[in-house]
């Protein structure tokens, strides 16, 4: 990590999504916040209630919806849920087409449980809308979006076993009652993956 540098708005335009993504970055402020509203081809940078409103709201949220159900409780949920959603999503409704979201925030917008809120286009938890996705940064998301397509690129290959090195290996005590195998295709992807598939290669060597 000696190399990380922050990422920049055309980077992660270019490299960090798909077609079918929309990037909300949430950027809590003392007097005003900010939401930059990316995708693959546009961006916006829209104006948001000061910070200690927004945080205000997803706290309320949050202790609501962890608390043990009562009379109005499901209610007062509801009513925070749709608060947040105002303050939040409502100012990047028209550009919410797209079915798949990542999200980033910062303070305590980080424990938002952005499913809740409802969707400000059907008025449905966005969960139900939605695939959603957090994401610590944006710098997180590019340099992870870079290690997968690093990998993909790779031409190693990794080889996970548990080879049998001695004689005495407890995988190779007898059988005390064996079965008879036939070894047509269907039984021998089913003895490959029986505890004595080791010692039953070796007596059919």
């Amino acid at each position: 990590m000696s190399n990380f540098r922050p990422a920049t708005l055309a980077e992660t335009m270019r490299e960090a999504l798909d077609d079918d993504v929309l990037l909300l970055w949430f950027l809590p402020g003392e007097d005003r916040s900010y939401l930059w509203a990316v995708t693959r081809d546009r961006w916006s940078l829209l104006r948001l209630a000061p910070g200690r409103t927004l945080e205000r709201a997803a706290r309320r949220l949050r202790e609501l919806a962890g608390a043990r159900p009562g009379s109005g409780g499901r209610d007062s949920c509801r009513q925070a849920a749709a608060e947040l959603s105002r303050l939040l999503l409502a100012p990047v409704a028209r550009r919410m087409w797209r079915t798949k979201l990542v999200i980033a925030a910062a303070g305590a917008l980080q424990t938002v449980p952005f499913g809740t809120p409802p969707d400000p286009v059907t008025g449905r938890p966005l969960i139900e809308s939605r695939q959603i996705s957090l994401t610590p940064s944006v710098s997180t998301l590019l340099a992870v979006r870079r290690l997968r397509v690093r990998a993909q690129k790779s031409e190693g290959v990794a080889i996970f076993a548990d080879p049998v090195y001695s004689a005495d290996d407890p995988r190779l005590k007898p059988i005390e009652q064996p079965t008879a195998l036939w070894f047509d295709a269907v039984n021998w992807l089913a003895l490959i993956h029986t505890p004595y598939a080791a010692r039953m290669l070796a007596l059919s060597a």
